[in-house]
């Protein structure tokens, strides 16, 4: 039982060093298109060793997959826009507000598919305790936005709505594609397999909008000031995000499958957003050292509670 809850927890850490890492990544070559793309590589290229040691064989039902409706794919189209979304949002909000913004969607988007039955997931009503879960959830954004040392100083702060909506999109895409992707692995029957479905749709997506972009405007245009495929070169930065998409979609698959659902929900996310502050206080992985405040930490909490309220008590 205890390796479960470490498992998860671990999941939830690779989550926020995933995004820092993705954002470093970006910062680097100038490109959240890039950074998409190779995030899938190294993922496509690390879950091709599992499964070719672990299982020995590809074979997959796709014929099977078929047979469900077009947003059984959705999953991995999420992927590009979680991806190009963080390495946007963490440099100007910061990891702990970038994870707090998008869990808080992803919860309350959650929410949505289960009241719905959206997915192919079970339908699960709203109720008095997942009603005052969501109510715990939103007001630890609130707490957390009332952060004084945030909003001194820096004379870009007032043009961040921009990046608050961006991690808006991020937490309701990542909810999105647990929804999509989990009915996919229960066709598939294989976590590894069907990460590796997802991440070559994601793969297939990010090369179709570069080859559009560059189309439309041009190939500098998918590179920001300064950026361009000759400056590109190689940077450790690269190969971690997608390692670690691979531990997160491992270890949430294992961790579930001793805990459940509703517990993995809350470790991840307990450690997501530890993990999220000590990136903040301590500028790891290259991200810029941000304050952590007692608001910050009221609204994390906050945050966890109604999560587990949602996840148990509901």
């Amino acid at each position: 039982m205890i390796i479960g809850y470490i498992i998860a927890a671990a999941a939830g850490m690779s989550t926020a060093m995933q995004a820092s890492a993705n954002a470093e990544t970006r910062r680097l070559i100038k490109s959240p298109y890039l950074v998409a793309a190779i995030n899938f590589i190294v993922s496509i290229a690390v879950l091709v060793v599992i499964i070719a040691a672990v299982w020995h064989n590809f074979s997959m039902p796709l014929a099977e997959v078929a047979k469900y409706p077009p947003w059984i794919w959705v999953g991995g189209a999420c992927g590009p826009v979680v991806i190009m979304t963080n390495s946007l949002c963490i440099p100007k909000l910061g990891s702990a507000r970038q994870m707090m913004l998008a869990s808080t969607a992803q919860v309350l988007v959650g929410l949505m598919i289960d009241q719905f039955g959206l997915f192919g997931q079970q339908q699960i009503s709203m109720n008095v305790a997942r009603a005052l879960g969501a109510m715990l959830v939103i007001g630890g954004i609130f707490v957390s936005a009332i952060d004084k040392n945030a909003q001194k100083g820096k004379g870009n702060e007032k043009n961040l709505a921009i990046y608050v909506l961006l991690a808006i999109v991020n937490g309701t895409a990542a909810s999105v594609q647990v929804a999509a992707n989990g009915t996919l692995n229960n066709v598939v029957d294989n976590f590894a397999k069907t990460a590796l479905i997802s991440m070559i749709i994601g793969l297939l997506t990010t090369t179709v909008l570069m080859i559009a972009i560059a189309v439309i405007r041009g190939r500098s245009a998918i590179f920001e000031e300064g950026g361009s495929f000759e400056k590109v070169g190689f940077s450790r930065f690269m190969i971690y995000g997608g390692t670690l998409a691979v531990i997160v979609v491992g270890g949430n698959a294992i961790a579930a499958n001793i805990l459940g659902t509703g517990l993995v929900n809350i470790m991840n996310l307990a450690g997501m957003m530890a993990t999220s502050l000590v990136i903040d206080a301590t500028g790891f992985l290259g991200i810029e050292k941000k304050a952590v405040t007692v608001a910050k930490v009221v609204g994390m909490i906050m945050i966890i509670a109604g999560t587990a309220i949602i996840s148990l008590i509901a």
